[in-house]
Formats: structure tokens, C-alpha cells, sequence
């Protein structure tokens, strides 16, 4: 664990493969870092190198960080993540939406957030709404108005109750196979999963946050992306789901 980050913001021209961005985006750069005395022989001793993140959700807070945005032409107007499920192999990002690769996806709506003053581009609440979520031994049975968010980021799904009352007789942690899971937004998904530990992609956690903002939330982990391609539409401010089995 690391204790202290400096991190500094800079603006630099990205590169996908041969594709250029088409202007500058804004970086953070962590310039220095510290172990905790609690873990002094952490990474950050040795000056070993972590990997850096790339954030390409649409639930900016302050400025417009996701490097798919400034993209050229019509490159920049979404994007579709295709997981390693079924017969494929390999997972692919396919950038840019058009006519003909947006076939066969189901769409749900975000919610816009108000724009930036002087900034282009729209910001969106890139978590679906009105999700319902079957939580076996919890008192969450079909409850339709979940918050999600799906995201390759992260390899374990989640749950997070604002109220411990939510989560009946579990507690925190890992989940187990007695505690199903059923994701689904009627008409556009149904997804279903048996917490276990297969290589970490259907492990499970349950956490209890009462400074959480919604009161139940969602974050399938990429194990969702096995059975989903998903669609992400900056333009319209809308998510498309395909099943892939």
C-alpha cells in the first residue's frame, strides 16, 4: 500500500495503435510516491513500475478525461467492448459506431450531467438505472431501482448496500455459491451468476457503505463481458448490451 502520491495534470498527444488523438488530453502524471509504515517494503521502495489506467467512462467530474473523446472524425462518437467469452478468444475494442456495428445491441439510457462552462462535448451518468438485483440470503428480490456500472476495471463483481438492513443475514466480503446473482433491465439484459472463484471472474463481493449515493449498486466485474459485448454511446448518451451466447 501507498501512503503519499504527488500527481501532477498535463495535457499530451495519445496514440491508439497508428490513430492520434486530435488534440491534447488532460493526464495525471504521479510524479513521486511513498510507502506507509505499515508497508515499507511496498513497490514504491524499489521504484518498481505499476501499470496506469485508462479511464474512458463518460462520468467526468470536472473536466472531459476520456482520451476516446478526441479521437478523430467519427472515431470519437462511441465505442464497443467485446470480451473473451463463447468462441472468442480475444477481447477487442472497436472504436467509433456505425450503422452497420451496432447491430443486434439492446439500448438503455444514461442520464445527462450539466455541461462545463467553456468545455465541448456532453457529460453523462454513465451508471444504469432502474436495475434489478436478486441477491439470494439478502432482502434484495428483484429490487428495480439499482444503480450499475459496467466495467472492465474491475475482475470481481460487487454490491453495495447503503443500509445493512439491504443485506439481511450477510455480512461483508467474499460471497458464496449458496449467494446467486441476478442482474438484469427487462428487455435489454439477463444476466445471472454463482459466486465462486474461477481464476477471480465470477468471485463476488458484498460491501456495506452508508455514505454510499444509491442505495443499491452494481458493478458486475468483467466477468460480465464474457457473455455481453457492450456498447457505449457518447453521443446519444445511451449503453448497448449483446448477448454473445
Amino acid at each position: 500500500m501507498v501512503l503519499f502520491w504527488r500527481v501532477e495534470l498535463v495535457y499530451a498527444n495519445v496514440r491508439f495503435g497508428l490513430i492520434p488523438t486530435a488534440e491534447p488530453i488532460p493526464i495525471q502524471i504521479v510524479t513521486s510516491r511513498q510507502c506507509t509504515p505499515q508497508k515499507p517494503n511496498c513497490s514504491a521502495k524499489n521504484g518498481v513500475p505499476f501499470s496506469g489506467i485508462v479511464g474512458v467512462n463518460y462520468s467526468e467530474k470536472s473536466l472531459l478525461y476520456n482520451p476516446l473523446r478526441k479521437l478523430p472524425g467519427n472515431l470519437s462518437n462511441g465505442f464497443i467492448v467485446t470480451g473473451n467469452g463463447g468462441s472468442n478468444k480475444n477481447g477487442n475494442l472497436i472504436l467509433g459506431l456505425t450503422a452497420q456495428n451496432q447491430t443486434g445491441f439492446k439500448m438503455a439510457s444514461w442520464n445527462q450531467q450539466p455541461e462545463i462552462n467553456g468545455v465541448p462535448g456532453k457529460r453523462w451518468d454513465s451508471r444504469l438505472s432502474k436495475v434489478c438485483l436478486t441477491l439470494a440470503g439478502s432482502t434484495a428480490k428483484n429490487s428495480c431501482n439499482s444503480a450499475m456500472i459496467a466495467d472492465t476495471g474491475t475482475i470481481n463483481g460487487l454490491a453495495e448496500f447503503k443500509s445493512a438492513s439491504i443485506a439481511g443475514k450477510l455480512k461483508p466480503g467474499v460471497l458464496g455459491s449458496a449467494n446467486t446473482v441476478k442482474v438484469a433491465i427487462n428487455g435489454i439484459f439477463d444476466y445471472g451468476l454463482v459466486p465462486g472463484n474461477r481464476d477471480g471472474f465470477n468471485r463476488w463481493n458484498l460491501a456495506i457503505s452508508p455514505q454510499a449515493e444509491q442505495t443499491i449498486s452494481v458493478n458486475p466485474g468483467i466477468a460480465f463481458f464474457d457473455k455481453y459485448d457492450v456498447l457505449f454511446d457518447q453521443v446519444n448518451g445511451r449503453q448497448g448490451f449483446r448477448s454473445r451466447r
